[in-house]
């Protein structure tokens, strides 16, 4: 899920860093179960936290408690929920419910040559002026099984060629598409300004209708919907409420409803580069 990331033994390091949280995960083998403990001063916050019968929900949720820890680092940091591609050199963020087709249409852009930032965390970093900037963490995308029913043949074919792994309901997916000499991936640690603010309608497909549209929307709606999908434990609710209209007061806020990733992700394609 993050075979990319840097990784070091700080215990072995000249200096070791200072500590920022202590992430401790047991497994008990009789039961076949693990548990992860976020400790605070006097030992393990959860006496007793909600097991894991299975590595994929405990890796999950490891890897965000990691990136929250990441975002607590940077007092402007917080860790969003949402998909990110970088087109026309700027971040198009998609926001929405875990439903919305965030992977898929990130994965679908990608196909067409667009860098992927993220289908579902970014730290994003959010100046006084609003201008904000997203780091890409080179997680590996994931779509959720079965695959969309509006995906055309040709799309689930081509992601099933490049899929890396199935675990549960999820499948793993090669987002440079097996391209090594110029991956379409960003890097670990990249960053990109963020220019456009896209809330997800979907809706169901119409046999032989596709309809693609993209509109400009109101503040108020977009703020809704990042409030729901920001995790900043280090802010205040004022604080949150604040950074978020400021980056929305200087940053495109649209709304894209459609019924079929493909067609959306040509359409945003010819869309975005023409207003860049």
């Amino acid at each position: 899920m993050a075979p990319d990331w840097p990784v070091s033994d700080a215990a072995r390091a000249a200096a070791p860093p200072a500590a920022i949280a202590d992430l401790t995960v047991t497994y008990d083998q009789e039961n076949c179960l693990w548990r992860l403990f976020a400790a605070g001063d006097n030992g393990p916050a959860a006496s007793d936290p909600e097991p894991y019968d299975n590595i994929f929900g405990l890796t999950h949720d490891l890897i965000g408690r990691l990136v929250d820890i990441y975002c607590e680092r940077g007092e402007a940091v917080a860790h969003l929920h949402a998909g990110a591609v970088k087109v026309g050199g700027r971040l198009v963020l998609f926001l929405g419910d875990g439903f919305a087709g965030k992977s898929t249409l990130c994965l679908a852009m990608a196909h067409q040559g667009f860098t992927f930032f993220t289908d579902d965390a970014l730290p994003v970093q959010i100046g006084d002026d609003g201008a904000a900037t997203g780091t890409a963490l080179q997680l590996t995308p994931k779509m959720r099984l079965p695959l969309p029913a509006d995906m055309p043949g040709e799309v689930k074919d081509f992601l099933q060629d490049h899929q890396l792994a199935q675990i549960g309901d999820f499948m793993f997916v090669d987002p440079d598409f097996g391209n090594t000499d110029t991956p379409v991936r960003a890097r670990f640690g990249e960053q990109c300004e963020i220019g456009a603010l896209i809330v997800l309608q979907r809706e169901d497909a119409d046999a032989g209708e596709n309809r693609v549209e993209l509109v400009e929307t109101d503040r108020a709606t977009v703020i809704k919907h990042l409030t729901d999908q920001t995790y900043a434990r280090h802010w205040d609710a004022a604080t949150l409420l604040a950074r978020l209209s400021t980056l929305t007061a200087q940053t495109r806020c649209l709304r894209l409803v459609y019924n079929n990733s493909a067609a959306a992700a040509e359409f945003l394609k010819c869309e975005l580069l023409a207003k860049k």
